[in-house]
């Protein structure tokens, strides 16, 4: 949500902060419907998978191998379980709040952040041209266009407390989401808006 401006018609230029600046300007990041429709088949597959292996094994035991059917059909359960348990990190939606101050969010991992424009060299869009279907079925874009990522650099001694401080260590992070339009000129118009000449951009590949 963007308060006292409204988003640029060309968001993969650097261009300059919109007069008057908006107060400040919110994305958030929700897992398409058909990513949370996947992960939840297949954990209930694998549940279904795993609990079929043990019940067989118990029941209806084979005359060899039942330990190794009791042991397959709990990793397919663990394993069915694990990713039942992530559809809670998955539906939950992530969001970057950026302000004059610097830019306030959460990780990767659901951990919030805070990063001052001040702590910052540049920072950057990546995002990835989608190919057609059939053109890119069997190429690594199919894969990696699926993502699109928020790339900074941070300055050399910048002083830093929690996550960023992490992130320090190795001079810079990237943050990933959906490689979805509305995303991807939604973290520009942030960008570009607050954090002036660090910006440097969209980066398409």
């Amino acid at each position: 949500m963007t308060s006292g401006s409204t988003q640029p018609a060309s968001p993969y230029d650097r261009g300059t902060s919109p007069v008057p600046p908006p107060s400040a300007h919110q994305v958030v990041v929700k897992a398409p419907l058909r990513t949370i429709l996947g992960q939840t088949i297949l954990g209930v597959l694998l549940l279904l998978l795993g609990f079929g292996a043990v019940a067989v094994a118990i029941f209806q035991p084979p005359p060899e191998g039942r330990g190794t059917a009791l042991v397959v059909g709990g990793v397919f359960c663990l394993i069915g379980l694990l990713v039942c348990l992530a559809l809670k990190r998955t539906m939950s939606p992530r969001t970057y709040t950026f302000t004059e101050a610097g830019l306030d969010g959460t990780d990767a991992a659901g951990r919030r952040f805070w990063l001052p424009w001040t702590a910052l060299e540049s920072i950057v869009v990546e995002t990835w041209e989608r190919l057609g279907f059939w053109d890119s079925l069997f190429h690594l874009r199919f894969y990696l266009s699926r993502l699109a990522y928020f790339r900074f650099v941070l300055l050399p001694g910048a002083e830093l407390s929690g996550v960023p401080a992490a992130w320090a260590k190795g001079k810079g992070a990237w943050l990933s989401f959906p490689n979805r339009p509305e995303l991807v000129h939604s973290f520009a118009y942030g960008c570009r808006a607050f954090a002036g000449p660090k910006f440097q951009g969209v980066r398409v590949r």
